[in-house]
This record gives structure tokens, C-alpha cells and sequence, in this order.
């Protein structure tokens, strides 16, 4: 089974530390952080 987990802040990606490595080991997972912060580049 092909999972993707999705983490936007900080607090989040704490909370799934557990979680993470143990979907890795059983799954084909996939980890996807997308910061809240961003640089704007023009």
C-alpha cells in the first residue's frame, strides 16, 4: 500500500515522530514537509 503523509509546521512533524518511522518500516510511504515560511524570489 502506497501512503503519503503531509506535515505544514513544526508541532506537526512532532507529533507525527513516532508515527513516521513505523509507516516507513510497513509501507511504501512517502514524508512531505511544507514549511510555512517561504522566500519569494523575483
Amino acid at each position: 500500500m502506497k501512503l503519503v503523509t503531509i506535515a505544514g509546521t513544526r508541532p506537526e512533524i512532532i507529533k507525527l515522530a513516532y508515527l513516521v518511522p513505523l509507516l516507513n518500516n510497513n509501507f511504501d510511504h512517502k514524508f512531505v514537509y511544507g514549511s510555512t515560511f517561504f522566500s519569494k524570489y523575483e
